[in-house]
């Protein structure tokens, strides 16, 4: 915390001037304690609202996590789905032709497959 030194050296030249003085040293340890007092405050307030961001960063970081691994799921059975459709298409390609030409591309298939 910053400390506020005030040197006050009273030279007695009157009752009146040094009673003034007087007045205007405690009204200045006054404003003093009371700055000292918001500065305590605000400190007590910055460190709650970095330890709140603090709190809501880490489920931000959370949750954008667990979206990283739904996105990661999703485009896995995406790929799966791809793949499925691909098999589907060959096969109704495969059924479109003539017996004999689907046995031999099966035999291709299964030969090039073992």
């Amino acid at each position: 915390m910053n400390r506020i030194a005030i040197d006050i050296t009273v030279i007695e030249a009157g009752g009146a001037v040094s009673s003034e003085l007087a007045a205007r040293l405690e009204r200045m340890r006054t404003s003093q304690t009371a700055l000292r007092a918001a500065y305590s405050s605000l400190e007590r307030q910055a460190a709650e609202s970095l330890s709140e961001f603090a709190v809501h960063l880490a489920e931000a970081r959370r949750d954008a996590a667990h979206e990283r691994d739904r996105a990661d799921r999703l485009e896995k059975q995406l790929e799966a789905s791809d793949k499925l459709v691909d098999e589907l298409r060959g096969a109704i390609v495969l059924f479109k032709l003539p017996l004999d030409s689907r046995e031999n591309a099966i035999g291709i298939v299964r030969g090039a497959a073992a």
